[in-house]
């Protein structure tokens, strides 16, 4: 699932250590196939972010639908991570759900 995020707000979370960002998805995006929300649950995700020519992801486990209509998501990022600073400057992000059989050594290499 990648979503442009054209309209949205770093919610004031005081001292939390990450910031929850929510994204409506049908905003500006006439591809986004809206059937990926299905496959949202709890469970490991990355989210991952591009800055001009760098990728960079990070492992989440807070990643919710919160609404339907207009199909929003809601991702919890790390602040101190380098991913949500990409997402701040760039305004793009990618979720990927990982599957309950992926390898520890593959989660590990996004923290």
């Amino acid at each position: 699932m990648q979503a442009q995020v054209e309209d949205y707000n770093f919610l004031d979370v005081g001292a939390y250590s990450h910031t929850p960002l929510t994204l409506n998805l049908s905003k500006g995006d006439e591809q986004m196939d809206l059937k990926a929300l299905y496959n949202i649950s709890y469970g490991i995700y990355i989210v991952s972010s591009k800055k001009e020519d760098r990728i960079n992801g990070q492992i989440a486990n807070t990643v919710f639908q919160t609404t339907s209509e207009p199909a929003t998501i809601a991702v919890c990022i790390n602040k101190k991570n380098l991913t949500h600073e990409f997402i701040t400057e760039s305004k793009v992000f990618a979720v990927s759900v990982l599957e309950q059989e992926t390898d520890m050594k593959f989660i590990g290499r996004f923290g």
